[in-house]
């Protein structure tokens, strides 16, 4: 049920962020160059790809009991995402694109941070205090098969997913290369410094 969604926004935080360290940063002055332009569609096709996937999480949600203030985050994150790809289908990236980047990767964690301390509170109510398991910080898993079963968890909801034959090629390719680049740990690892 939920547990399942917040897995699912905090590896697209990872996600978003690993889109964000690959983005091209636009030279001083002057109109992009082709292999630029090139790279920012590129962008834009993995940042929609992202997108469509928050909308599907949020279809879920309201399919099920979610909250609805759960629900109007996610909204306006997807709007800032919205934003970000037209930005990059204009070839207008500047700083302001980078820092809403940012702020996308943020709002996402802490979106899957409030709706878990929420189900805490639930639960402590309705079960003992034993049965609570406690998330790592930002709520990542502990460990690597955890990490593991989460990109599967995203795998299975896209293809699962209405996204066109040419999005899921996408998003395999780019949860390939999250896989080998092991954002979650790194991110876990700065937390606790």
């Amino acid at each position: 049920g939920m547990e399942f969604y917040l897995e699912q926004l905090q590896q697209m935080a990872g996600q978003q962020q690993a889109l964000n360290e690959s983005m091209p940063m636009p030279g001083p002055g002057g109109a992009p160059g082709e292999s630029m332009m090139q790279q920012l569609a590129e962008m834009a096709a993995r940042q929609q790809a992202l997108r469509r996937a928050l909308k599907e999480i949020e279809k879920g949600i309201q399919q099920g009991d979610g909250g609805r203030r759960l629900l109007g985050d996610l909204d306006r994150i997807a709007k800032d995402m919205e934003e970000v790809i037209n930005q990059m289908r204009q070839n207008q990236v500047d700083r302001r694109t980078i820092m809403r980047q940012e702020q996308i990767v943020q709002r996402l964690l802490d979106a899957s941070r409030s709706a878990t301390s929420r189900d805490f509170k639930e639960e402590r109510e309705s079960r003992t205090a034993e049965q609570i398991r406690r998330p790592g910080p930002f709520g990542l898993p502990e460990d690597l098969g955890e990490r593991e079963s989460l990109i599967n968890a995203l795998r299975r909801a896209v293809l699962e997913s209405d996204l066109s034959p040419k999005d899921k090629r996408d998003m395999e390719r780019y949860l390939e290369s999250l896989q080998r680049r092991d954002i979650l740990p790194r991110a876990r690892q700065e937390t606790e410094q």
